[in-house]
């Protein structure tokens, strides 16, 4: 299938313009938008959202029954009083090589026609505009771009037909159609989701709200995922409305006692053991807790208040007590619609990209981090995820080459602006990749405090028996991690971040008090030589237990660990274009170590770290090392 290459999105409510690079760097199949409250990172969720290539749009749920009112709210926000334009999210695509002429060839086979190139062709672009007059909606427009070729009847002396690109070129739209169903469908999973009506009623009628529209197509994916070409609307409702078209004022009450009420009984039967496998397994497999004899239990009646209108509704059960899902706590419920939603969706057969905004903000930390777990499971089977956050908890570092920071340009932090847009200045929502954005914009650390928090102080805890080596600080940690893991995964021991040479104080009595084997190495520079006999002299630590960096190598006299990074700086220049300052560096080696991609150093400074830690194994060793019996 052609790989999704970015979003730009144009006049989209507070969005003037933004890209948004998919695949810039390297298959990408999670993107994560990070930025404050207001930064407009559910604005970019709902632009993806109205993006469709002819699939059912998660967009049409958003604007359910209001069409028109939810059209005109896409205008930009201080244009509405006489908006003239459009408003459009385009796609842009990459062939592989040679895939383009596959698709000429099955259309061409289809049609028993030859279809040729006429250029080379490998990248399109999918453009859905909404256009406006004076704040009026007019119409909506998919144009697609970038296909070209060229066609003939096969066997007739005829000159080939250049393809017009129109609406009345019948054998490009076929090619368009064939590409189409190719290409990703985009699902949004909005907020209001949590809010699961305690009864769903899975017909159409007048003045159907939003929620109740989203959760009756979410219930028309789980029957249609059971196979055997069950379907809603054919195996349930028309079922029912074969008897409701007699217009008998009996009718509900006949086909409660029919034989064909026992049909529909049995698809939510089979609905309901779908949605107790899934949904309780992965509820298992996420949070990682076993949920003994729990259920999920799927009913269905006629509303009578409602015109015999059908419903169902959801509950848990243990056998014993039941609770309908609607009462529980609002992490309860927005997780439960979160594995309903996603269970089924990626049962469909077709590469879906899915769209969550803040998703378990309503969960406690734990279950945010074991979420990571779950999106990655999502994407497996080719399906790509794009999530917004604002918490340390769900930062994968392993996502991070892809991630994206959000901000409003119109508001100044730094300055004091008010996030919460109490002025009237116009929004300029713009998505900058994570890399670019620390390269560019140091100073605004408080857009990627998130990433921050999760890789550079969260303080690795003390776990196992050691030994430990005790290192200045958190980039020296991650430093000697990486090189631990790269080249001695199977060795034993724990490295320990401090906070400076002379933050030691109040830990090391810990260790000793622990019996704790522990080494403590230093710079060897002017501070670390004199926090090293402080340690000795107060009595703190015995000589034998403090160390710097020439005790490792005459070599490395007067040297800081940093300094043996100094070969890698250029990788640390190209992850952010061009920037190498200290900050970079410990971002660059908390992403190393938490990601754990090979090569990320460069072989001169991975020797560098590997004689450190041959060296503490030495002083170490439970033989001829410090702590053996003199």
């Amino acid at each position: 299938m052609p790989t999704l290459k970015r979003f730009v999105i144009k006049n989209f409510k507070g969005i003037q313009e933004a890209h948004l690079n998919i695949d810039a760097r390297k298959k990408a199949d999670v993107v994560t938008l990070i930025g404050l409250n207001e930064s407009g990172k559910t604005t970019v969720l709902e632009a993806l959202s109205h993006f469709s290539t002819g699939d059912r749009t998660i967009a049409d749920l958003v604007g359910a029954q209001k069409t028109l009112e939810h059209l005109l709210s896409l205008i930009p926000i201080d244009q509405r009083a006489a908006f003239t334009g459009s408003v459009s999210v385009q796609a842009d695509f990459e062939f592989a090589s040679g895939e383009f002429e596959k698709y000429l060839k099955k259309v061409g086979s289809e049609l028993e026609m030859d279809l040729a190139l006429t250029r080379s062709i490998d990248a399109f672009t999918v453009r859905k505009e909404y256009k406006f007059k004076d704040s009026s909606f007019s119409n909506t427009t998919n144009y697609w771009t970038g296909i070209e070729f060229k066609y003939k009847e096969i066997g007739k002396k005829k000159k080939f037909t250049q393809t017009s690109g129109g609406s009345r070129d019948v054998v490009w739209l076929r090619v368009v159609d064939v590409i189409e169903k190719d290409l990703y469908e985009i699902l949004y999973f909005p907020t209001f989701i949590v809010d699961m009506p305690s009864r769903i009623y899975i017909s159409e009628h007048l003045n159907e709200t939003q929620i109740n529209l989203y959760y009756r197509t979410v219930i028309g994916d789980v029957i249609a995922s059971l196979g055997g070409g069950l379907n809603l609307d054919k195996h349930v409702i028309e079922r029912i409305n074969s008897y409701r078209d007699v217009k008998n004022l009996t009718w509900a009450q006949e086909f409660l006692t029919s034989p064909e009420r026992k049909t529909v009984d049995a698809v939510f039967q089979k609905a309901q053991q779908a949605v107790s496998r899934e949904v309780i397994g992965s509820w298992e497999k996420v949070l990682k807790n076993h949920v003994k004899s729990r259920s999920v239990k799927v009913e269905w009646g006629l509303d009578p208040a409602k015109d015999n209108a059908p419903f169902v509704s959801f509950a848990i059960t243990d056998g014993h007590s039941e609770f309908s899902i609607h009462e529980r706590s609002l992490g309860f419920r927005w997780f439960f619609s979160y594995l309903l939603f996603t269970s089924f969706r990626s049962k469909s057969g077709k590469k879906t990209l899915f769209l969550f905004d803040e998703p378990a903000a309503n969960l406690h930390a734990k279950a945010q981090t074991q979420l990571l777990d779950s999106i990655a499971r999502i994407v497996e089977g080719g399906n790509k995820v794009i999530y917004s956050t604002h918490s340390p908890h769900l930062i994968n570092p392993a996502w991070l080459s892809d991630a994206v920071i959000v901000e409003n340009k119109a508001v100044d932090l730094e300055a004091g602006d008010d996030i919460f847009l109490m002025d009237v200045k116009p929004t300029d929502i713009k998505a900058t990749g994570y890399g670019k954005f620390v390269s560019e914009y140091p100073a605004k650390q408080t857009y990627f405090q998130p990433v921050w928090e999760k890789l550079l102080y969260e303080t690795p805890p003390l776990i196992g028996s050691g030994p430990f080596l005790c290192v200045e600080g958190i980039s020296d940690f991650h430093f000697l991690s990486y090189i631990k893991k790269e080249l001695l995964p199977e060795v034993d021991i724990s490295i320990v971040p401090g906070v400076g040479a002379g933050g030691f104080s109040a830990t090391l009595p810990s260790l000793y008090g622990m019996g704790a084997k522990f080494v403590l190495l230093l710079d060897d520079d002017d501070k670390g030589r004199s926090e090293k006999e402080r340690y000795i002299s107060e009595g703190i630590i015995a000589k034998d237990y403090v160390y710097t960096l020439r005790d490792v190598s005459t070599s490395k006299g007067g040297m800081k660990l940093e300094n043996l990074l100094e070969p890698s700086l250029k990788n640390v220049r190209e992850r952010f274009e061009g920037k190498s300052s200290k900050k970079h560096l410990a971002m660059f080696l908390a992403e190393a170590n938490a990601t754990q991609v090979s090569g990320m150093l460069s072989e001169e400074t991975m020797e560098h770290g590997l004689e450190i830690l041959q060296w503490f194994l030495s002083v170490s060793d439970g033989d001829n090392g410090i702590w053996s019996p003199k």
